[in-house]
């Protein structure tokens, strides 16, 4: 049960990512990220292409990480934000927050 913004559907759209949105839900199977209202997702891409996913509570307390072997993905590095309303996972960009 999630749902993009205009924003968030142009990253996956434009930027080939929807797997990272399928990382930002398939997240919330665990209870740490579950348990958290409101979450910050970065995706930092390194030099070889690698890249990591994390997750903080909005206050830089770390929830959840992720590494990624290979990505194309054409930033350097994003950031999103997921937050819970109801029963639905709304992803946005922090400008639509």
């Amino acid at each position: 049960n999630s749902l993009l913004t205009d924003g968030a559907l142009y990253v996956a759209d434009e930027g080939g990512a929807y797997w990272l949105m399928d990382i930002i839900a398939s997240a919330q199977l665990d209870p740490k990220v579950k348990a958290e209202p409101f979450q910050a997702w970065t995706l930092a891409v390194n030099d070889d292409q690698s890249a990591i996913a994390r997750a903080t509570d909005g206050n830089e307390n770390l929830i959840y990480t992720q590494a990624i072997k290979w990505t194309d993905f054409s930033l350097d590095n994003i950031k999103l934000y997921a937050a819970k309303e109801e029963d639905y996972l709304i992803i946005m960009l922090p400008s639509e927050y």
